[in-house]
Formats: C-alpha cells, sequence, structure tokens
C-alpha cells in the first residue's frame, strides 16, 4: 500500500489529466479503468484518437475537485478516511462511475456521521440508494433533524425531492 500512496502522492508519470471545474486533476489511465467500467470506455474506446488521449473533462455538475481527489485516494490505496460530507457526495458519484465498494463504504460510514452539518444532505442522498445501509441514514437523519429542528438551516429541507423526503420529514 506504502507504493501506492505515494504513487497517488507523487503522480510519477501521471498519463491523463482530469479537467475538472477549470483545474487539471494528475492520475493514471490504468487506476481509473482498473477499478471503472466506465472510465475504461471513456479512456480506451476502441479509437487510436481515445487511446491518446490525455486530459478529459468530466461534465458540469460532477463532482467538487476535493470529492474526486477522494476518490482518487479510494482507489489509488484504499484510504477509507472519508469525510462526511464528501461521503455524501461520493455515493452518487461511485454508482455513476460504477465503483461499487466505494459506494457501499460510504452509505455504512454515514449513519454515524449525522450532526447539524450533515443531517439534511445525508437525508437527501439516502433515497438514493434501497440498501439497508441507506435506510438507515434515513432513520437516523430523520430522528435528528425532529429532534433538532429549531438548530437546523430548514431552508435546504425546502429544496428536498421528490416530495417523499418532505412527507417523511414532516410525520
Amino acid at each position: 500500500m506504502a507504493d501506492f500512496t505515494k504513487l497517488f502522492r507523487e503522480m510519477p508519470d501521471s498519463d491523463l489529466q482530469v479537467l475538472l471545474h477549470g483545474q487539471q486533476v494528475p492520475c493514471h489511465k490504468a487506476i481509473l479503468a482498473a477499478h471503472s467500467n466506465l472510465f475504461s470506455l471513456l479512456l480506451y474506446n476502441n479509437s487510436k484518437k481515445d487511446k491518446d488521449k490525455n486530459v478529459i473533462q468530466l461534465p458540469l455538475g460532477g463532482p467538487s475537485i476535493a470529492a474526486f481527489r477522494q476518490l482518487l485516494q479510494y482507489l489509488y490505496y484504499g484510504d477509507e478516511a472519508i469525510p462526511a460530507l464528501l461521503a455524501v457526495e461520493l455515493i452518487p458519484i461511485s454508482h455513476k462511475y460504477g465503483i461499487p465498494g466505494l459506494q457501499s463504504h460510504c452509505e455504512a460510514l454515514l449513519p454515524d456521521q449525522v450532526r447539524l452539518d450533515t443531517a439534511i444532505p445525508i437525508l437527501q442522498v439516502s433515497y438514493f440508494s434501497p440498501s439497508k445501509e441507506s435506510q438507515l441514514m434515513r432513520t437516523r437523519s430523520l430522528e435528528f433533524i425532529s429532534l433538532h429542528l429549531a438548530d437546523l438551516d430548514v431552508v435546504p429541507l425546502m429544496s428536498l425531492e421528490p416530495n417523499r423526503m418532505i412527507y417523511d420529514v414532516l410525520a
């Protein structure tokens, strides 16, 4: 693991730049492709032009740079020390890019991370997946919100989609 930690931190011979929010994040094609079929398709899509691609741009509205770096740390050396708000962001990203181990890890991490600053984001992402962990995230978030409603900024609750979340909060 120490070798992959060093590989991540120093990025020697990186052969790919991921363009994200106007910044380039260096990484290695082989690492991304080994962990994600979608990245493999993006990077090695049978055409010579794609095989020589050394810069890819993730779609607008993609992950924050901090979340993408956390995803890379997980892929390079299995770093599982993920802050709660980044874990919230990583659940849909790991689903989109086909990295189920990261998604499961984040879902398992979040039920114990419900606090004033995380309760609403955890509730929002709990509706993303039907897993047992997501149900536990939802239950713990709703319990916390009901106990601390006066202390929470309720404006984000108004934007919750679908209406089921609002019903769950008010129930």
